[in-house]
């Protein structure tokens, strides 16, 4: 496995791709985890080895993928999740993007999706989560 990811490193996907595929059968049922690893792996070199839906198909067996959209729950109080609401919608303005925002006394829920992707997750809606993490991270709100 060590010299498959290194092959993979190198650029070299397609050797590190031949290992993998000769040692991923072998691995038991038992060593989920780095079998997960090593599929995580796989599914990068093929993507780098210009076979994104191969990638893909991996990909998803390793994580199950919900392409509808990205959830995250923070932990704050009320008033600072209504300051935070402001910030947030300031970079949705800027980045033409509208997230669902669900406020609760002890909780602020975002959810975001590409309605005029026929709600799924685009690039756009990865650009606003990283700006909603960092806005959220400036408060003190803790990902639930």
């Amino acid at each position: 496995m060590q010299r498959a990811t290194i092959w993979a490193r190198l650029g070299r996907t397609r050797e590190g791709l031949g290992l993998w595929e000769q040692v991923i059968p072998d691995i038991p049922a038992s060593s989920r985890r780095d079998l997960g690893v090593f599929r995580a792996r796989q599914a990068q070199a093929l993507a780098a080895a210009g076979e994104p839906e191969q990638a893909v198909t991996i990909a998803r067996e390793v994580v199950p993928l919900d392409t509808t959209g990205i959830s995250k729950d923070y932990r704050i109080d009320y008033d600072t999740a209504i300051r935070i609401t402001g910030e947030i919608g300031q970079a949705a303005i800027e980045l033409e993007h509208r997230p669902d925002i669900d406020i609760r006394w002890d909780l602020l829920r975002i959810f975001l999706t590409t309605h005029t992707a026929r709600d799924v997750v685009t690039e756009l809606d990865f650009l606003l989560a990283a700006r909603i993490d960092a806005i959220a991270a400036a408060y003190g709100a803790k990902p639930s």
